[in-house]
């Protein structure tokens, strides 16, 4: 496993991890579980974010981290996946890029919905090479990025209220789809 945490000043803010497979003859998988939110940034994430209240900076960054990174995972680990043979490209979108509401980020939704897209684009263009792509859309997750917001009881309630399940995720849950939706199976 590669991993490539995001630094303050980092010249590129990218995280990639990477799962290779030795034994089955070479990378047989990428995951593409990255993010950055508004949290994460001066203007913070508070319930309703004003438009233009977004610097080009904010928006600059979070496309980076959520859009930019898939796109490179995806585009140095094709070669090795077509290599050997097909393997499967995981990558992390959100159900804030399948929804629309004025809670939702839109720098952030906007970036989720660049990883649908993409996806899909891998998908139907390496497909016949035997490559799988899929996006997992996962709503609110406690992650050590996001569980300072959610000591804010408001804020906490804010996101359970907004779920099926009625509870905030766990990342286990996004990192064992993932999984799944890597195998053969």
């Amino acid at each position: 496993i590669v991993h490539r945490p995001i630094a303050a000043g980092q010249e590129r803010p990218y995280v990639i991890a990477v799962v290779a497979l030795e034994d089955s003859g070479g990378l047989r998988m990428i995951s593409n579980l990255v993010d950055v939110n508004p949290d994460e940034l001066e203007i913070g994430m508070p319930v309703e974010v004003v438009f233009d209240a977004v610097t080009d900076e904010d928006w600059d960054r979070i496309l980076a981290v959520n859009l930019k990174s898939a796109f490179l995972g995806c585009k140095y680990a094709i070669p090795h996946l077509v290599e050997a043979g097909g393997g499967s490209i995981i990558n992390a979108s959100s159900v804030s890029a399948l929804r629309a509401g004025k809670d939702i980020y839109d720098a952030y939704a906007a970036s989720k919905g660049g990883v649908i897209a993409l996806t899909r684009s891998v998908a139907s263009t390496w497909g016949p090479k035997r490559v799988r792509a899929k996006a997992i859309c996962p709503g609110s997750i406690d992650t050590p990025m996001t569980r300072g917001s959610y000591e804010d009881p408001a804020v906490e309630r804010f996101w359970r209220e907004r779920t099926a399940l009625g509870r905030v995720g766990a990342a286990d849950e996004v990192a064992q789809t993932a999984l799944w939706l890597a195998s053969d199976e």
